[in-house]
């Protein structure tokens, strides 16, 4: 009953995220083909998310309800003292090492998002963009595993992390920075963690094309940036 209650909720993020992606309006068949469920699976989700005023129906279409948007305003809120607390840090960050930077905050068990995104000659490249790697493949999604064990067992019950993983998520928690140069990605990543009054909040990242990075030590610029800026990693 649980595993089945926990894919239902699963299904009606999905059928609100659809919704959200077209533009906050959408037709029952459209939903249903874009979420891969039946009809009267999607028909069912939408009739509660109607009666719980979390989505609205007018005629055959279907858009986001009011309740919904009460119900972001926190987390918005949440990302706007954190652009606050430590746009200074991304800004720095982003002079010295010239490289596309990002304040990136943990979403979910899967991913992250980035709060905003400095091309590396320091122009606003994008700003609450969703990643789409899975977040123990990245630089930042490992200082988040690194530094908070509920998140790391709350993904170990989805996947097992492997002895390898947990020695490398031990040394970021030692050295207090996380590389990712595998071959699985062209990019080169360096992630280091941002807190505030002691408690991770978020990670800045810093990344290049791997042909762009050749000559860049990022152990040594992530030693630089803890020991230069760390009055603004840490508020």
């Amino acid at each position: 009953m649980s595993g089945y209650g926990i894919r239902s909720v699963e299904k009606a993020f999905l059928v609100l995220e659809v919704i959200r992606d077209v533009g906050g309006t959408a037709k029952l068949r459209d939903i249903a083909l874009a979420t891969e469920m039946s009809v009267s699976t999607v028909h069912g989700i939408l009739d509660t998310l109607v009666a719980l005023g979390y989505v609205i129906r007018q005629g055959l279409d279907y858009s986001i309800g009011i309740r919904l948007h009460h119900l972001g305003k926190s987390s918005e809120q949440r990302e706007t003292e954190l652009l606050r607390l430590f746009e200074p840090a991304l800004q720095a960050a982003n002079r010295l090492c010239k490289m596309t930077t990002i304040l990136a905050v943990a979403c979910g068990t899967k991913t992250y998002v980035s709060l905003k995104v400095l091309d590396k000659m320091g122009s606003e490249e994008a700003r609450r963009e969703l990643s789409d790697a899975p977040i123990t493949f990245t630089a930042i999604g490992k200082i988040f595993l690194a530094h908070d064990s509920a998140l790391a067992r709350r993904i170990s019950i989805q996947t097992p992390i492997t002895f390898d993983m947990q020695e490398e998520l031990k040394r970021v928690r030692d050295q207090g920075w996380a590389i990712e140069d595998s071959d699985r990605s062209q990019e080169r990543c360096l992630a280091i963690p941002l807190r505030y009054k002691g408690a991770l909040v978020a990670a800045l990242g810093m990344k290049c094309l791997a042909g762009d990075a050749c000559g860049i030590d990022l152990e040594s610029l992530a030693k630089r940036i803890i020991n230069e800026l760390y009055p603004l990693l840490s508020l």
